[in-house]
């Protein structure tokens, strides 16, 4: 836990809080505007919390990454919210 980098796949957590029947999109919030995806693609989304057992608190709270690793070495940073519409 010290020295380990986390994340979460958002997918299962969106899809246990049952958005409504009409919602398209997820919308993330951060200090450069918001980043929007259908949420189609909720399954190759990663919420990264920290890195290498420390919080991302310089570009944090959250990092989003591509679970095929395309975005490893440039993820969207400053993610401080979301919301699905």
């Amino acid at each position: 836990m010290k020295t380990g980098s986390f994340g979460i796949k958002i997918d299962r957590f969106i899809r246990n809080a049952e958005p409504l029947d009409d919602a398209k999109d997820i919308v993330f919030e951060t200090v450069n505007g918001d980043i929007r995806f259908p949420l189609t693609k909720l399954a190759e989304l990663i919420l990264a919390f920290s890195h290498k057992g420390k919080p991302l608190k310089d570009d944090g709270p959250l990092h989003i990454l591509f679970d095929d690793g395309s975005n490893r070495e440039n993820p969207i940073k400053f993610v401080s919210g979301l919301r699905i519409e």
